[in-house]
């Protein structure tokens, strides 16, 4: 299990939650489970703990909430150099492939995240590409409360009706141009996923 935090960046949290679950109605599964809980830095952590330059960071909260729920670059402003830069999805997918690498008998491969962790979740689902192979372990994708979620079309939800959905009339439009823009929308999506199609999105999240 792949456990991602909120926005308060509370991973020994995530970690906590993930092992109380396992225990419930007397069914312990810790002697065949692993639980992974990464940590995204926001640049008031790379100033409080002061780390070494080789960690990513993301700037703090964007206009659209946490930038590292999407998938942005990791950030490297003056103050904090990095001669690097790296997508919060594609750290994932680095961590992903060093837990196949220790347990090459994995059965199962869990993504799961709450609120913030949960947008991630839910994006990342529908945008990564990396490949395991024919005899990788069946992932899952499990998400709650995400606050918002990227519509993978440019229909939305009419009025209340949240079964009945149509691209928004012009004058919405004009109001709010870039609603279907990432990471509402699949529309100016970032460098990680740039050329993915429609047709891929659909696939991963068939």
């Amino acid at each position: 299990i792949i456990n991602l935090h909120g926005a308060s960046r509370e991973a020994e949290i995530a970690m906590a939650n993930v092992l109380t679950g396992g225990n419930w109605h007397d069914r312990p599964v810790w002697d065949h489970t692993a639980v992974v809980c990464p940590q995204f830095l926001f640049t008031n952590d790379i100033e409080y703990y002061n780390p070494t330059d080789s960690l990513f960071y993301w700037h703090n909260i964007g206009a659209t909430g946490p930038t590292w729920c999407y998938g942005e670059e990791s950030d490297n402003h003056e103050d904090h150099p990095r001669s690097f830069s790296r997508s919060s999805y594609q750290c994932l997918d680095t961590l992903a492939v060093l837990v196949l690498e220790s347990f090459p008998n994995l059965e199962n491969l869990v993504f799961a995240g709450h609120s913030a962790g949960a947008r991630f979740t839910q994006r990342y689902a529908l945008v990564t590409r990396w490949d395991i192979g024919l005899n990788s372990p069946r992932i899952l994708f499990n998400y709650a409360n995400p606050a918002v979620y990227a519509y993978i079309g440019p229909e939305r939800y009419v009025g209340d009706n949240w079964d009945q959905f149509a691209i928004p009339p012009q004058n919405e439009i004009d109001e709010c141009p870039e609603y279907d823009d990432w990471p509402f929308g699949l529309q100016n999506p970032f460098e990680y996923f740039f050329d993915i199609t429609p047709e891929e999105v659909l696939e991963n999240y068939g």
